[in-house]
């Protein structure tokens, strides 16, 4: 679990909280708003456990609303361990530096947003073709999604993030690049 921060044509900051999975490789939720307390840090986590199932741990920094009592309670009810990387040591969450930096080069930095929707919608673009699409040489060259349907082999079904069936994203990252 991370944080960006970024800003509109506007000049209005934003940030986009974010979370990958260790195992898979999966972006597996992005959240963007001009304020992302702790509260809504909670909520977040709230849906995505509700969606997603409980993780065994979550891997971060120290950022202020990361180390809040209300986060801190919260995983506590559902028996999560958050496990801290060390100060000034990004290299410990490598995983989520490297979604970061392609977050920030092929949208945050690729187009010039007026609006956070705008931006939302590009950067869910972006989570899908990483998820489906984008081949991970840590996962044999496979995209997280398909990685775990031959982990899981039929055992059970999984929810990933779902492509918007209004978008065609592909369509929609061409457009908007040309």
């Amino acid at each position: 679990m991370d944080f960006i921060y970024d800003t509109l044509s506007n000049d209005v900051n934003f940030r986009t909280l974010h979370v990958i999975g260790d195992h898979s490789r999966e972006a597996l939720m992005l959240a963007m708003d001009t304020s992302l307390t702790s509260k809504r840090l909670t909520r977040e986590l709230d849906k995505l456990i509700a969606w997603r199932g409980s993780p065994m741990e979550i891997r971060m920094d120290n950022g202020h609303e990361l180390i809040s009592q209300e986060l801190a309670d919260r995983v506590q009810l559902s028996n999560i361990k958050l496990k801290f990387i060390e100060k000034g040591k990004p290299y410990q969450n490598g995983l989520m530096e490297r979604f970061n930096r392609s977050l920030r080069e092929e949208v945050l930095n690729a187009y010039c947003f007026t609006r956070i929707p705008e931006a939302q919608v590009m950067a869910h673009a972006s989570m899908w073709m990483q998820n489906n699409q984008r081949p991970h040489s840590s996962l044999r060259y496979k995209p997280p999604v398909v990685f775990l349907n031959e982990r899981l082999k039929g055992l059970k079904a999984f929810k990933t993030f779902i492509q918007n069936t209004e978008n065609d994203w592909k369509s929609l990252v061409f457009n908007l690049t040309n």
